[in-house]
């Protein structure tokens, strides 16, 4: 593989292009050109079949890039969609795309990407290949289809991007995902262990002249709901509410958001999961305020397969609280939050965020109501070495008021954190680690966890190892950490053998371990896994596993979750079983994805299937359902149960403007049935009108639980 490391040279014009996907303008012609892209997949040491030209421009305000993506053979393919909604999954559709790490730090960045459809997704990137694609900005672009083909033109505003004045390069890699022909490349190799995006492998854009510093702007972002919302019977209760998002550039590196009296209605629901376990479960974040650079935040700790989470910041604690008998989230009203974040150097990024949520009335009978919620997160990482850095965070929820309810979980007066960690990604990204230290007060107590991993990533194994100890009590209010007072050590041993099947990609034997300790060192847990993967190279995936499991249990527990007799405390179990999972060839307009678990559960025996059937209907989207069903049994005189999640799914996209999303699941556990239908209208760039249906539904008896229906109108000025 050619390590040279490979410039492309943009020439600077004082004209506007016209964004049209046809490269007919005086100035691409003499424009500098990457070519000879190198497969990523399904190998890496040859060059890309279909051939990709790639040209870059640039004037005081816009970035641009065109590119000519020609089909393998030049023959005339049909290219494939998933949606014509933004944002789409990337590995699913046809795609040219770039990233841009302004800094040349190898681990924070953007990616823009355009479909052969001329759909658009971008993201920011952090950790060297992480993404976030809830990140929106205007930016333009046209796609033009050929008897061979397809060109594509983009314009990407430099107002919209953090870069240093004092850098006259940027780090750049281009990409493209060829579906119909099963291949993926870039113009800067990239090893088949990794997927795109990936900040280590780069090249350079090197700039005649730095672009000019973005001038300080500011976008206003007012919206209005309109709601009518109904309890049980209950007379129906109509609701007007204004908000106001604003985003503003401080400069170049630094931007700063703030929301009034937001209203999150838009957002999804949750999918319905079925915990089993004894701790709680996470749920992703959905809230564009709370998304949109929460990365500083959200990376700290641990939350890697092995070992219980560790998350100082679990953003779904702030303005939503926990409905057990629904068995969803609901949510508590936020008065305003305002987030700072970028880099106050080069190598320094800061992120800032405080949010204040208003009081609430006690759902007991009293007239008591529960305090506002002042909630608050500064954190810094500072890059060290070529791409590692090291962070702190600072975490606090106060209340503020008296609290004298009756329903109220939160741990006192105020509960706050104080953590430091170092990450570290070496430069071709193949060693990664983290080792960290937390500690968290409250009124009553101070306790501490602590933890640290580190994972090798090469074409021929994916392994790594770990620790982590939580303290007794270690729950901070804006954090996840479903359990406390433990140690754990975890790790995996897997070895890549590819092979020169036609169909058969690689084997890969797989070894994982976790053993879990009480505070004397006395073993609670363990899990030991042995089996294999096996990747074939239309892109399915499949894994055979055998498991042994030991759980000494801490508190009382029933597996079957029901009211039966439950397994007391203190008592032992040794278990077997097995699992296989199937995920089929997503490239189909069928796709499924299946996992079978059978075998030991506790004292008795235990059967899951889990996954779903999509069919693709191209290219204006997705519609299926998604299943997870249980079985319990236990023998006398302990009880059975089946428990489960079952519900349709669609989302349709009409056009690259109108979109419609509708979500109907239910969970035997809470015997809640849960509509909910979205209609969005993108009347102009990232300017929007919703209409959302929502109902819960108890189905033993038959009675509405709630229902609403909001509109709401959102302008990004």
């Amino acid at each position: 593989m050619n390590t040279k490391q490979k410039v492309i040279k943009p020439k600077q014009t004082n004209n506007d292009i016209t964004v049209d996907g046809i490269l007919n303008e005086l100035e691409w012609q003499d424009a500098d050109m990457a070519a000879n892209f190198i497969q990523n997949y399904p190998s890496d040491s040859s060059l890309s079949h279909g051939k990709t030209k790639v040209k870059v421009l640039y004037n005081e305000k816009y970035l641009y890039i065109a590119a000519e993506l020609l089909n393998a053979d030049n023959a005339q393919e049909k290219y494939v969609a998933s949606s014509l909604k933004r944002d789409f999954p990337l590995l699913e559709n046809d795609v040219f795309g770039l990233t841009i790490d302004p800094f040349g730090d190898h681990i924070n960045g953007y990616g823009f990407y355009l479909s052969a459809y001329g759909v658009q997704r971008e993201e920011q990137v952090f950790n060297g290949s992480k993404q976030d694609d809830t990140w929106d900005i205007k930016w333009f672009s046209a796609v033009q289809h050929t008897a061979i083909g397809w060109t594509l033109e983009i314009a990407i505003p430099f107002r919209y991007l953090r870069y240093s004045q004092s850098l006259d390069s940027w780090n750049v890699n281009f990409l493209r995902n060829d579906v119909v022909n099963n291949e993926r490349s870039s113009w800067v190799a990239m090893p088949r262990n990794f997927t795109f995006p990936n900040l280590a492998y780069s090249g350079k854009i090197k700039w005649p002249q730095i672009p000019r510093q973005a001038l300080k702007n500011i976008s206003l972002i007012p919206s209005l709901t309109l709601s009518a919302n109904q309890n049980k019977k209950e007379k129906i209760q109509s609701t007007v509410k204004p908000s106001l998002d604003a985003k503003a550039t401080l400069n170049s590196s630094l931007n700063l958001d703030l929301t009034v009296n937001p209203d999150f209605s838009q957002a999804e629901v949750d999918d319905a999961q079925v915990n089993l376990s004894r701790f709680e479960l996470s749920y992703p974040e959905k809230r564009l305020f709370f998304i949109e650079n929460s990365d500083l935040f959200s990376q700290f700790g641990v939350d890697k397969l092995g070992t219980s989470p560790v998350r100082p910041v679990y953003s779904r604690r702030i303005g939503l609280k926990y409905n057990a008998r629904l068995g969803q989230f609901e949510p508590a009203r936020v008065i305003a939050g305002a987030r700072l974040s970028g880099k106050i150097s080069n190598d320094l990024r800061i992120g800032v965020m405080s949010v204040q949520t208003a009081s609430q009335s006690a759902k007991d009978s009293t007239d008591n109501t529960s305090p506002g919620q002042s909630y608050s997160v500064v954190a810094l990482q500072q890059k060290v070495f070529s791409s590692s850095n090291i962070g702190v965070i600072f975490t606090n929820r106060q209340s503020t008021g008296a609290d004298n309810t009756t329903d109220n979980t939160l741990s006192g007066k105020y509960n706050r954190l104080i953590g430091a960690e170092y990450n570290l990604t070496s430069r071709n990204g193949e060693w990664t680690g983290k080792l960290f230290e937390q500690v968290m007060f409250t009124p009553q107590k101070t306790t501490s966890s602590q933890g640290g991993w580190l994972n090798y990533n090469t074409r021929h194994t994916i392994s790594w190892v770990g620790f982590t100890r939580v303290g007794k009590d270690f729950n901070p209010d804006l954090g996840f950490v479903p359990r406390d007072n433990f140690s754990n050590v975890y790790g995996e041993l897997s070895y890549i053998a590819y092979t020169k099947s036609k169909s058969l990609l690689f084997l890969r034997p797989v070894i994982h371990y976790e053993l879990y300790f009480d505070p004397a060192y006395t073993l609670t847990d363990h899990s030991y896994i042995g089996g294999t993967e096996i990747a074939l190279n239309n892109t399915t995936d499949i894994y055979l596993l055998f498991h042994n499991s030991y759980t000494r249990l801490m508190q009382p527990f029933n597996p079957a979750l029901n009211n039966g007799k439950v397994l007391p405390a203190g008592s032992a179990y040794t278990y077997n079983f097995f699992s296989f999972y199937y995920l089929s060839d997503l490239r189909k307009n069928f796709a499924w994805e299946y996992f079978l678990r059978f075998g030991k559960y506790f004292n008795g025996t235990y059967t899951e299937h889990k996954g779903y059937f999509n069919v693709k209907i191209q290219p204006w989207g997705i519609v299926g359902i998604n299943y997870d069903i249980n079985m319990v049994r236990l023998p006398a005189p302990y009880s059975n149960n089946n428990i489960y999640a079952v519900g349709p799914k669609a989302d349709i996209s009409f056009s690259r403007k109108l979109y419609f999303n509708a979500n109907i699941q239910y969970t035997s556990a809470n015997r809640n049935l849960n509509f909910f239908f979205r209609l969005q209208w993108r009347f102009r760039p990232l300017s929007d009108i919703y209409v959302v249906y929502s109902n819960n539904q108890s189905t033993q008896p038959w009675q509405r639980q709630n229902h609403n229906l909001t509109m709401k109108f959102i302008y990004f000025w």
